[in-house]
């Protein structure tokens, strides 16, 4: 993963001898089993930092998504490609639910994060907003005091919890971006059109969001079952 697909790992009683000793376990079944496992989330979001060699799991710092985002919208196309995101091991667990049987699971659980940023290679093509734009170049963006929806639904195969819906929902509270060289080569009219989306940066974030949520449920929910395959369902 990189980040929210550890939750996975702590929705069972982690008997596996692969997972690392300091790792915070819950008994899934435990009446006190949503303070447990927030409590063991945000234990294991710092642990992520330099990754889990145990199971092979690489530092979430940064992610690094491997997948294109391109949006297309009336006459634009937006492409960002190498993409990597930073600080989302410094996320919050605020509200945890689960509801977790021998045969299945769900959880839902909301994360805090501060400040995030995505780097990544860009470029945009066509009309957007006011502008008709030609561009590219590295492109920053900064998500401020953002919430993290995480929701999970899995069933039980072979003893192994077995994720087949992993949905993310992005909710920030303010986007700054610097597209750098939205314009080719005038800096100046490149400042001039960042700060038109900066100053509506939510008619630009609302374009992007739902590739964004897409690429990372699908990654979370690919990497969530390659860490379940690990953990047996808790036979208590």
């Amino acid at each position: 993963m990189k980040v929210l697909t550890i939750l996975s790992v702590l929705v069972l009683k982690a008997l596996s001898k692969n997972l690392p000793s300091s790792f915070m376990v819950c008994d899934h079944f435990g009446s006190n089993v949503n303070e447990c496992l927030t409590e063991a989330i945000n234990s294991a979001l710092v642990q992520l930092r330099n990754g889990i060699p145990e199971i092979d799991i690489p530092s979430i710092e940064p992610m690094r998504p491997g997948s294109n985002i391109t949006v297309r919208k009336n006459d634009a196309i937006i492409s960002l490609h190498d993409v990597h995101m930073y600080n989302l091991s410094n996320a919050v667990v605020t509200d945890l639910k689960s509801n977790i049987t021998r045969e299945s699971f769900w959880l839902a659980a909301n994360f805090s994060a501060t400040d995030f940023t995505a780097i990544a290679n860009y470029s945009v093509h066509g009309q957007l907003l006011f502008f008709h734009l030609d561009g590219g170049g590295k492109g920053i963006i900064d998500f401020k005091d953002t919430i993290l929806q995480a929701s999970m639904e899995g069933i039980v195969v072979n003893n192994r919890f077995r994720l087949n819906k992993f949905a993310v929902k992005v909710l920030p509270k303010l986007v700054i971006y610097d597209l750098q060289n939205i314009i080719r080569d005038q800096k100046k009219f490149s400042d001039d059109v960042n700060k038109v989306f900066n100053d509506s940066w939510d008619v630009l974030f609302y374009e992007l969001e739902p590739e964004l949520e897409e690429l990372l449920s699908s990654i979370w929910l690919n990497y969530a079952n390659v860490v379940l395959s690990y953990v047996p369902v808790s036979d208590k």
